[in-house]
């Protein structure tokens, strides 16, 4: 509230303000046993988080979208909002279109990772009194509308399914590695 009203009385109506309101990643409440908790996870309630983006002028208010969106689109997003370019190489896309519903995104796989990175690191990859990796809590996945696939980067030969495949309509508690 105390920044929206700054910018208020800089700009009465934010006629000529754009807002980016989102997070990180979402957290657990309970769901697949977790609760309360910062895991290296790639569940889809760590993962779907809010974006809320006001547009000068309030153009387009109240539009929902339901294309699958990442945060490496948002530096492209706000590029084009200010009528820049993005940087060269950089791999997001400008939502800019679907928010407006002046266009739509172009079907694609988003790359996930769950490597809370500074504070989490001695628990995430710790070594055993020989230097070999005792534990390994790293994942990588990827997500498009229908599945998200994701794996841990250790492969222990004890635990060779170490990858998970789920259809999203059925939920994160069928797993359908083994069936497909």
């Amino acid at each position: 509230g105390d920044i929206m009203a700054a910018l208020e009385a800089r700009d009465p109506g934010l006629a000529n303000t754009a807002v980016l309101l989102t997070s990180d990643h979402g957290h657990c409440f309970g769901e697949h046993g977790y609760m309360d908790t910062h895991i290296p996870s790639l569940l889809e309630v760590t993962q779907h988080i809010p974006a809320v983006l006001h547009l000068p002028g309030g153009r387009a208010a109240g539009r929902r979208v339901p294309d699958l969106v990442s945060q490496i689109d948002v530096p492209a997003t706000l590029c084009a909002i200010a009528g820049l370019e993005p940087p060269r190489g950089h791999q997001g896309v400008n939502l800019l279109p679907v928010a407006t519903g002046a266009g739509a995104l172009p079907p694609r796989g988003l790359f996930r990772e769950a490597l809370y990175m500074e504070a989490f690191q001695d628990r995430l990859r710790r070594s055993g009194p020989d230097g070999e990796v005792v534990e390994d809590e790293r994942k990588l996945g990827l997500r498009d509308p229908r599945w998200k696939y994701w794996q841990w980067l250790k492969i222990d030969d004890e635990d060779p399914l170490r990858f998970r495949l789920y259809e999203l309509s059925r939920g994160e508690d069928d797993d359908r590695a083994a069936a497909e």
